[in-house]
């Protein structure tokens, strides 16, 4: 198992594949694994489940979360990453197609580090989530 610089935690193929293009266009250096629900994200970021193997290899840099995930949604991951030791303090950037203001109060009292909105037109996306990729894996130095 190869380990990953980010996580990105995001239902549907299509928003998947898009958000997958422009970080490959942005930061092709950076190496992405994907969940495709919030249960899956937890057992990957968490090293159990499937992912088991994952506790000997260095965490990622950060998580780029949808808060509409099956199983268990964005903002349920977030609490539980918070509430864990190892990854309370883990980046976490909120994806959403929300622009209420009220889900991201909530996004950023949960723990949220940053929340980028998916509904904007695709070169304001693609460069929002390239630099985003670009600064949790270059410049922010992690508490390890």
């Amino acid at each position: 198992m190869t380990g990953a610089d980010l996580l990105l935690a995001q239902e549907g193929d299509a928003d998947r594949e898009l958000t997958l293009r422009a970080l490959r266009q942005a930061a092709p250096d950076v190496r992405v694994a994907v969940a495709r629900d919030g249960a899956e994200a937890l057992d990957f970021l968490l090293a159990t489940g499937e992912h088991a193997a994952r506790a000997a290899l260095p965490p990622v840099a950060a998580a780029l979360i949808d808060l509409r995930l099956a199983r268990l949604d964005g903002f349920s991951v977030l609490e539980r990453l918070r509430a864990e030791r190892r990854t309370a303090l883990l980046p976490v950037v909120v994806l959403s197609a929300s622009t209420d203001a009220a889900d991201r109060e909530r996004a950023y009292r949960l723990g949220a580090n940053s929340y980028v909105e998916i509904g904007l037109d695709y070169p304001t996306f693609a460069g929002a989530i390239g630099m985003a990729a670009r600064y949790w894996t270059g410049v922010n130095r992690p508490v390890r």
